[in-house]
């Protein structure tokens, strides 16, 4: 059967033909690359797509037919890896009805005891992120908690496989998957909307951004299609007044009327903040990384000022909220120049000074 390394190894053979190269790519061995050769070789000349020809040291594909090697894959001739396999059953939680243990079992052809361990991993994934899994529920939903952390782990996924190269096996039935469950939305219709929105705001936002506000948009659009809908947000006074939020509640009506839904506040809110980030952060690190794991910033933060105080706040919940909506904005308002009035600066420092230092350190 053949594995992602076998695919990995097709891709090194287009470029490459030395086999001590190829071993040093593929962190492999000769003979584990030889091997992977002759498996590798059985199915090109099985599907008439192609061979292998191996001369002494040497190794040369040849391809005679466009037919790629990943539209002839299938269970029965395909190993998924572990990863993979966690892959395509949390893709199938997150955007599919259809999440039968049975099903997995036949569709990634593997036992019983190895799903139930895949699933386990998953949900101590999901339980990471704050959210909480259900293998049985009545409302097919799976993966329940806070609509915002739901959206985000959707984000997440997105990013590795919505707008990527299908180049796995996995890639092909993830984008199936994902396709399904996106089915009346135009994803060019959705880059129009934030085209008018950067034009309006006369600010260039990054391909990167852009990809992951596009994302953002579609799950929007989808969640409040399905009636999920975000409520207490908690930065709307800094918000209001951006000209992002203006530019945006002159935008969405459109979008409005395009997909029949209805967009409260708290999701216009929640989706100027991710306007802003996109050129606020957009510097000399990645948007991505600033804006949407800032969550693991903010606990090494607490972690390390737990260490040097007496008191005890890892786990506090409201103090991990509040330093996250504290610091979005001061991260943007810091960015863009912009000073707070009537600073309590002073009073902290008289107030507190031994905390200040620590904080500060």
């Amino acid at each position: 059967m053949l594995a992602r390394k076998s695919i990995e190894l097709l891709f090194v053979l287009k470029k490459e033909n030395d086999l001590k190269q190829i071993s040093q790519k593929m962190n492999l061995s000769e003979r584990a690359i030889r091997y992977e050769v002759e498996n590798l070789n059985f199915y090109l000349k099985k599907f008439n797509i192609g061979e292998i020809i191996q001369t002494g040291k040497k190794i040369k594909l040849v391809i005679n037919s466009k037919d790629k090697l990943l539209s002839k894959l299938n269970k029965d001739n395909y190993n998924f890896t572990k990863d993979e396999r966690e892959d395509f059953i949390l893709a199938n939680y997150l955007f599919n009805g259809d999440v039968r243990q049975k099903i997995f079992e036949e569709e990634l052809n593997v036992s019983t005891a190895t799903i139930a361990n895949d699933i386990q991993r998953i949900k101590e994934r999901v339980n990471s992120s704050g959210l909480e899994f259900k293998s049985y529920t009545k409302t097919k939903t799976f993966i329940v908690g806070e609509e915002k952390k739901i959206r985000q782990m959707m984000l997440n996924f997105l990013i590795d496989y919505l707008f990527v190269e299908e180049k796995y096996y996995v890639d092909i039935l993830i984008k199936d998957i994902i396709n399904k469950y996106f089915e009346g939305i135009d994803v060019k219709d959705i880059r129009s909307y934030l085209n008018d929105i950067q034009i309006k705001l006369e600010k260039t936002i990054s391909d990167e951004a852009h990809k992951i506000l596009t994302i953002y948009l579609m799950i929007l659009v989808k969640r409040v299609k399905q009636k999920f809908v975000l409520d207490n947000f908690r930065n709307e006074q800094m918000v209001k007044k951006s000209k992002e939020y203006q530019t945006i509640i002159e935008v969405l009506p459109k979008l409005e009327e395009k997909y029949k839904i209805k967009i409260n506040q708290e999701e216009k809110y929640l989706f100027t903040e991710y306007v802003l980030g996109s050129h606020s952060y957009n510097f000399s690190y990645s948007y991505y990384e600033n804006w949407f794991q800032l969550e693991i910033l903010v606990n090494k933060l607490i972690i390390g000022v737990n260490s040097l105080i007496d008191i005890d706040i890892l786990g506090d919940k409201i103090l991990l909220e509040g330093l996250l909506n504290h610091l979005k904005p001061a991260i943007y308002r810091i960015k863009q120049g912009i000073k707070l009035e009537n600073s309590i600066f002073e009073e902290v420092y008289e107030s507190y000074p031994q905390l200040f230092k620590i904080v500060e350190s």
